[in-house]
């Protein structure tokens, strides 16, 4: 299980480079942020996750990220979106928030 799998988003780093090569049978990646930057980040963290899902990564900035983010092609985001979904569980934050006890802060002496 990866936490914080923001992390991992550059298949070039070290950590990166680590993480593919665990072995295991299931793969879980919980991230606050899985794309920040570009699609790419979202390729790479289902590349580690579902191998071959999306293709190569030159596949899939052809037949995606290239679309999405030059052109603004709300057809392929619909297609990428449905392809990906059943992969992710995404909450929002105002339902989290919801599903959350108040934050508590403890006073700081100046404050007693």
């Amino acid at each position: 299980m990866f936490d914080e799998a923001q992390q991992l988003k550059n298949p070039y780093t070290a950590m990166s480079k680590a993480a593919a090569a665990l072995s295991g049978e299931r793969r879980i990646a919980l991230s606050g942020t899985p794309v920040e930057n570009s699609l790419n980040e979202l390729w790479y963290l289902r590349h580690l996750l579902n191998p071959g899902l999306l293709g190569s990564l030159g596949q899939f900035r052809q037949r995606f990220a290239l679309p999405i983010e030059r052109n603004h092609d709300a057809t392929v985001a619909e297609q990428l979106r449905d392809l990906t979904a059943p992969f992710l569980l995404r909450r929002l934050r105002a339902i989290a928030r919801s599903c959350c006890p108040p934050t508590w802060r403890r006073p700081s002496p100046k404050q007693v």
